[in-house]
């Protein structure tokens, strides 16, 4: 019967040991997991209210590699850490107890070793952290060319650039290789050096332990005792000080990550409290100086009016400014000089929600969601019965080739909606902004990608809705402006010329001369 008592007893630690142990995983598991979440989240919604600015400096690739690899190398450090910290802490706590106990001068040679461990590892480290930091910047480099290169897989294949794509690949992974050499080779550098460390220190511990014997200080029992103790003693210091060279990767991780949460300069002040629904539409630049960070002034002393329900387009060569104006109207970019009114009131002092709203945009660079035709549509209008969606379509011309789409509106467009032409694309993008049915509206380039047959029927479609709004146009062909109430010539950053088409070719300027050379003549 004490036999049983005994089995059981044991098969009743065991599986106590089992269930605690389970647990002890799961709550490690859950609690790095749940800090992966939460600092994933945080990235993203800093990300989200970060300025346009911000994004013009940096690599697509590497936020990416910020916000998946380096939260998942703090991910790995904090759940192999955890357990390893507490029990190694403990262990060491109680095993120097017990060699005090036994003996106190050989417990001081033992606590010897641990400045020279801790000196040690810091060093390595230091020089370790350098690399993992150079590596995971390599890897946000190689994120960025594989991002870009199937991007634009199109193009790198039209102009035969695979063999020069190939070795811009080898030329970073080759300097991702070395740096993840580096630190590994800094960080196996540790172990081996410790045990030098120790080992010493055991030898020392058992020649002074003999002479201590030898004086009748100590028994032969005793020194043996302490002999195991130290190994127990080293074995969780070690692994702590290793434990602290390979989590160097996740402190390199977490000052990556911290750099964009941290960051205050490039962060979108909503600082306005005004509501912006219910405006006219009537625009101004007054004075308006403008620059992209760390380069020279891509607006120079902008003064223009932008009258209620009238038709305006901006025309001018490349780098000329037409877009920067279209972005510090639309409030992309906020930290210029001078003031851009809006109905007369500075547009800064508008809460940014209702201003966004009161515009609608049609981007020269299209872009459409992974999702149905009928979702990204929606997406400038959540609520829009699929009804609206459809009127809009017409509107835009492009409920024919929906319509004869097999799933029609029900279609999925790929990422980038590469399963779609561009004109296909550009026409969804029209009917995304018909279908806010704004105050205000701004075309860039917007009949740029379409052919001629699919743009007279898109003029038709702008004409209908720019009544009554302020419209706002970047265009290159003469079918698409010459019809505007004010053409806004720009050139080198400044206003050189405005007024109608007649108005400017009976001038015979800048307009005339110049920029009606390179429109499309229809």
């Amino acid at each position: 019967s004490i036999m049983i008592l005994v089995l059981v007893t044991l098969l009743l630690c065991y599986i106590i040991d089992s269930i605690v142990n389970l647990f002890k995983e799961f709550l490690i598991v859950d609690m790095s997991q749940r800090v992966v979440r939460n600092l994933r989240n945080s990235i993203f919604e800093k990300l989200q209210n970060l300025s346009i600015s911000y994004f013009d400096s940096k690599e697509k690739g590497d936020l990416m590699s910020r916000i998946s690899n380096d939260v998942d190398n703090i991910s790995s450090g904090i759940s192999s850490s955890i357990v390893q910290i507490i029990t190694s802490t403990i262990t060491i706590l109680g095993t120097l107890i017990m060699m005090y106990i036994l003996s106190p001068i050989l417990t001081l040679i033992s606590i010897i070793t641990m400045p020279l461990i801790i000196i040690l590892s810091k060093t390595i480290a230091k020089r370790s952290k350098k690399y993992f930091k150079s590596q995971q910047l390599e890897l946000g480099r190689l994120n960025s060319h594989i991002e870009e290169d199937v991007r634009n897989i199109n193009i790198v294949k039209s102009f035969n650039y695979e063999e020069s794509a190939i070795l811009k690949f080898d030329e970073i992974n080759n300097n991702l290789f070395k740096a993840a050499l580096k630190a590994q080779v800094y960080s196996s550098l540790l172990m081996p050096m410790m045990n030098v460390i120790t080992n010493v220190a055991f030898t020392t511990i058992s020649i002074v332990g003999s002479y201590l014997s030898i004086k009748n200080l100590i028994t032969i029992g005793t020194i043996a005792t302490f002999l195991s103790y130290t190994k127990q003693f080293t074995r969780p210091l070690n692994e702590l000080a290793n434990l602290f060279n390979t989590f160097q990767i996740s402190i390199v991780g977490c000052e990556r990550i911290f750099e964009i949460l941290d960051e205050k300069k490039h962060i979108m002040k909503d600082i306005g409290t005004i509501n912006a629904s219910g405006i006219k539409g009537n625009i101004q630049f007054k004075n308006v100086y403008f620059k992209y960070e760390n380069g020279k002034n891509v607006l120079n002393n902008v003064n223009l009016t932008i009258e209620h329900g009238t038709s305006n387009a901006i025309i001018g060569t490349t780098g000329s400014g037409k877009t920067t104006i279209i972005n510090l109207i639309n409030r992309l970019y906020e930290d210029y000089e001078g003031s851009i009114l809006l109905d007369n009131i500075e547009i800064k002092e508008y809460g940014k929600q209702s201003f966004l709203d009161a515009f609608s945009v049609v981007s020269q660079d299209i872009y459409l969601f992974k999702g149905t035709i009928l979702e990204n549509i929606r997406y400038s209008k959540l609520n829009a019965s699929k009804e609206e969606i459809i009127e809009a379509c017409k509107i835009a011309n492009a409920h024919e080739f929906i319509k004869n789409l097999k799933n029609k509106y029900d279609t999925y467009i790929n990422e980038g909606g590469d399963n779609l032409s561009i004109g296909q694309k550009q026409l969804i993008s029209i009917a995304r902004a018909i279908l806010k049915n704004t105050d205000i509206l701004i075309l860039d380039e917007a009949t740029s990608s379409i052919d001629t047959n699919t743009e007279r029927k898109v003029q038709d479609a702008i004409k209908n809705i720019m009544k009554n709004r302020t419209s706002i146009i970047i265009a290159h062909r003469l079918s698409t402006i010459k019809y505007c109430d004010n053409i806004i010539v720009v050139d080198k950053g400044k206003i050189i010329e405005s007024g109608s088409h007649k108005e400017l070719m009976q001038n015979k300027g800048i307009y005339y001369d110049s920029i009606l050379a390179t429109i499309d003549k229809t």
